[in-house]
């Protein structure tokens, strides 16, 4: 999740994030379709909402 936070607040986009993050070869021509795709966007969100207190709930054991 830190780093797919890390490559959004430097401006990668989604696909790149996703490269960067999982196998060479993990990300095909169906990117738009893809689970990954969907996973990576999941992941800055949840980044971004950690970085803005949402960090708190995880130290204290809540969702």
């Amino acid at each position: 999740m830190v780093r797919a936070l890390d490559g959004h607040l430097a401006g990668a986009s989604y696909r790149r994030i996703a490269e960067a993050l999982y196998t060479t070869g993990a990300i095909g021509d169906g990117w738009k379709t893809s689970s990954r795709r969907g996973q990576t966007i999941r992941l800055v969100k949840d980044g971004i909402v950690t970085m803005e207190g949402g960090y708190r709930k995880l130290l204290r054991g809540r969702r």
